[in-house]
């Protein structure tokens, strides 16, 4: 048997209101990205984070709510130390992170995550 837990319960810090809100992100770098420039030449990958909110339902939800660091060049191990805000933000809402390579031709996926609230 297990007693009863009677400590009070708090609330976890990444749960958010059920109405939007604005939420503060910080994608501060990656490490040890695959080199999507492999031809002789090209040097190494040029990384950029894109975060968007999306749906419970995965739906991306729109335009304003995507916020981009720089353009890191020629590196495997981008540090952007970025701030950005998402408005409109609410608890059903995922955040997905994609770490994307740049080139003048297309733009190349290296990586993504998705957060949950």
């Amino acid at each position: 048997e297990h007693a009863e837990d009677n400590r009070p319960s708090h609330a976890q810090p990444s749960s958010l209101p059920k109405h939007p809100v604005l939420l503060r992100v910080h994608i501060i770098r990656a490490r040890d990205l695959r080199n999507a420039d492999w031809m002789p030449g090209q040097g190494l990958s040029d990384p950029y984070c894109v975060c968007q909110l999306y749906t419970a339902a995965g739906r991306k939800v729109g335009q304003k709510t995507e916020i981009r660091t720089h353009t890191a060049s020629d590196t495997l191990d981008p540090d952007w130390e970025f701030e950005g805000n998402l408005v409109g933000v609410t608890s059903d809402m995922l955040l997905h992170f994609e770490v994307r390579d740049e080139d003048v031709v297309s733009s190349d996926s290296l990586g993504r995550a998705e957060l949950k609230s």
